[in-house]
């Protein structure tokens, strides 16, 4: 659904302790950082850790894309204990960076969420 509303965007999507890139959105990652793609349940999948993220972010955007931040918006251990377990973890847009607005800085590492919402 993120992806619909962002098509222009090579997004990251928060998986644990990795981000992952799905679909069109991996080869663009694999030719651009140099990294591996392969298949992973019919999705094409391409992934960096959590703390490289500054890093890989600022390398696809200096190569001329607009890259969306895709974050887990609750944890395993709450999600355990609460009533959606066996639903799929909730994502949210947090953030969007392109050449004309990112700065170094900018790249939210620890994942201080700030929620960004689709506008028409």
């Amino acid at each position: 659904q993120i992806k619909q509303k962002h098509p222009d965007k090579v997004l990251l999507v928060e998986c644990g302790y990795k981000y992952k890139f799905l679909g069109r959105d991996a080869e663009i990652a694999s030719k651009v950082l140099n990294i591996f793609h392969h298949i992973d349940h019919n999705f094409l999948v391409a992934s960096i850790p959590v703390h490289r993220l500054q890093v890989h972010t600022r390398r696809i955007v200096e190569a001329g894309y607009k890259v969306g931040v895709v974050r887990q918006m609750e944890t395993a251990a709450l999600k355990a204990v609460g009533d959606n377990k066996n639903k799929q973890f909730k994502r949210e847009l947090c953030e969007v960076y392109t050449k004309s607005t990112m700065l170094v800085e900018d790249v939210d590492v620890l994942g201080q969420h700030t929620h960004v919402t689709s506008s028409g």
